[in-house]
Order: C-alpha cells, then structure tokens, then sequence
C-alpha cells in the first residue's frame, strides 16, 4: 500500500528512464515516482507526477515498447487510457468492454494494442485509428482471470485463462484472425491462480506460473502445428 492507505494494483519500471516507476493505484490515480540515480536514502512521499482520468481502480499499467513517455492503463471503468507523461495528459481512451479487463499488451511494433476481458472476448485496438477495436474474437470460457502476450514475433497472440470448469488453459490465436478463435487450445491442470506467462521472443519460449504454484510450465511456442512444444 502507499503511506496513505491505498492499495497498489500494479506497478511498472519504464523502459527508457530505469529511474522512474508508474504505479497504480485503487484510488484510480497513477502516480510517477523518481528513484534518486543513487538509490533510496529516505521514503518518497511525494510522487514526480500523478495521472487523474479514470473513476475507478486501476488493474494494469504497460509502457510503450517503443515511444518513451507513453503509458497504456486498465481499469475498472472498462476503458483502456493512454497517457502522455510529458504532459501528463489523457490523450486516448480504448472502449468496448462489457466487463472487467484483464490483461493488456502492446504488439511489438507498438502499432496495435491486445486485451482479453471477463466478458469472454479477445480484443486487438489500433489506438491511433480508433477508440473501438479493430478486431474481436471468442476468450476463454472461465472468468477468474486471464493474461495475454503477443508472441511469435507479433504474429500470434498467447492468452493463458480457464475454461469453464476451472481447468487453465493456452490459447493462441492467428493476431489478424480473432474472429476464427483460437488455432490451438491446450489444457493443462486444475488450479486456483492465473497462470502468468513470461515470453522470450529470442528462443520463442514461454514460462507459465502462477501464485503459491510449485511449478513452472515451459513451452515453445510455434505459428503452426504443433503449436506449443513442452520443454
């Protein structure tokens, strides 16, 4: 939690300054904070910059891949918001949801922006043409969480959820094909946490875990058949 009692969402290091990090707040307010070059040698009271928009929590932060000062946000609201640090400023706001949004990821050209929702839908927004996706597809059965990585080298998109029996589950999807749904589906075992996929896109493995997991699933991922190969 923050000294004044809010809880922390989420919290990001920025890319291209590694002295400033954005954190989210349930107060639904974003706050920049400095860490001296040095390090810490007294408690941050007082943020470099707080962001005010949305009217509810925030549940995810993303920096751009590869514009500094762009900051992509998720919240409770239902809208995904896009910031301008140097500024300060709301200059997007990404609608469409029908419920609480899950995860978000910048492709890596930064050109197009993912989100897998609780309302059952996989979204692709290309936020500089407009504020309503570009595409939908069907997302995973189950509601209790899902997270969502762009992979093979942006031309498929990795979402691990569960379906509707609390079985977790991969799905990867054709990126400039949601409407077909997933090209493959693999299920995997029945636990309570949101697996959390760690991509590396220069060997195109990926690392599942999950809170209080004592397991780490490792898979290549591949754009054809067999899709994923268990390492």
């Amino acid at each position: 939690t923050l000294q004044n009692g809010t809880a922390v969402m989420d919290l990001v290091w920025d890319p291209f300054d590694p002295h400033r990090l954005a954190v989210a707040g349930e107060d639904a307010r974003i706050r920049l904070w400095r860490v001296p070059p040095g390090g810490l040698e007294n408690v941050l009271t007082t943020p470099e910059t707080v962001l005010t928009g949305h009217t509810e929590k925030i549940y995810s932060l993303r920096f751009h891949p590869l514009a500094a000062d762009v900051l992509a946000s998720s919240s409770y609201d239902l809208t995904v918001r896009i910031w301008d640090l140097q500024t300060g400023a709301e200059r997007l706001k990404l609608q469409g949801h029908q419920d609480q949004i899950f995860s978000l990821a910048w492709s890596p050209d930064g050109k197009q922006l993912a989100t897998v929702c609780k309302d059952g839908h996989v979204r692709v927004y290309e936020p500089r043409s407009s504020p309503l996706p570009l595409q939908e597809g069907p997302g995973p059965e189950g509601g209790r969480g899902a997270r969502i990585v762009w992979v093979c080298d942006g031309g498929c998109l990795l979402v691990s959820g569960f379906d509707s029996r609390s079985e977790r589950q991969l799905q990867l999807y054709i990126a400039d094909a949601l409407a077909q749904g997933p090209s493959a589906l693999l299920g995997l075992d029945v636990a309570p946490s949101t697996l959390l996929p760690s991509y590396d896109p220069d060997t195109g493995l990926v690392l599942l875990t999950g809170k209080g997991d004592t397991r780490v699933f490792l898979y290549e991922v591949l754009p054809e058949a067999p899709f994923f190969l268990e390492c």
